[in-house]
């Protein structure tokens, strides 16, 4: 319940929606990328906020891009085109997080379609899964069924902006749906860790020096 746990949980939407913006924009369908992402989805009863991320090496990626978005610096490494995409996509993903902590119904759904997906994997994570990328397709194709059956018809409803090319392209498509559903996970683990949207606005820069220490592995 700390804001240690809040910020990496923070950190953790960051990531999966600059991954899902990268995927649509650019076309950077990484599979470890995607294992990532499946193995945080997995992770449904972890022992605390950073193991649904596999630890803060894994995470590095969205601490960085917080820590950037949260300082309202326009010159770094996102453009600010860029920048205010992936502010406006965590922000949505955050309140979808919120909608889905409110509704047991969407969670007991959700949760009984991660438990019969994972059951694919003989040791319950991605990563421990073939190097085949056929089985990260299948997996990626199953878990953005998912996406779609039980967050897309909430509100707010996520219109990833991209390129035509990757957007119509049904391996990527599914590809940015599992980082959104990794992203939305991260969501509900930050509203459990008591995240609040309206607390959110007044603690800006306490969130912004904890991911900074995290980022910096100065906070254990």
């Amino acid at each position: 319940m700390s804001l240690r746990d809040r910020s990496i949980a923070m950190a953790g939407c960051v990531q999966h929606a600059w991954w899902a913006h990268r995927l649509a924009q650019h076309g950077e369908y990484r599979v470890d990328r995607l294992r990532e992402a499946a193995d945080s989805i997995f992770c449904t009863d972890p022992d605390n906020a950073q193991s649904v991320f596999g630890g803060l090496d894994h995470l590095k990626p969205g601490l960085e891009t917080a820590a950037f978005l949260l300082s309202g610096q326009r010159d770094g490494p996102i453009p600010p085109q860029e920048s205010a995409l992936i502010t406006g996509y965590t922000g949505q993903l955050l309140r979808l997080g919120v909608a889905v902590w409110k509704q047991p119904r969407i969670q007991k759904k959700l949760g009984e379609g991660i438990a019969g997906i994972k059951r694919d994997c003989p040791s319950g994570r991605a990563s421990d899964r073939t190097a085949e990328s056929t089985d990260m397709d299948a997996l990626t194709t199953a878990l953005a069924r998912l996406y779609a059956e039980n967050i897309s018809p909430l509100t707010p409803r996520i219109m990833v902006q991209g390129n035509g090319i990757y957007l119509r392209n049904e391996l990527f498509a599914a590809g940015i749906r599992t980082h959104l559903l990794a992203a939305v996970r991260a969501a509900v683990l930050w509203r459990q860790c008591g995240g609040s949207l309206w607390m959110l606005m007044f603690q800006r820069g306490s969130y912004l020096r904890q991911i900074r220490e995290l980022a910096a592995g100065k906070s254990i």
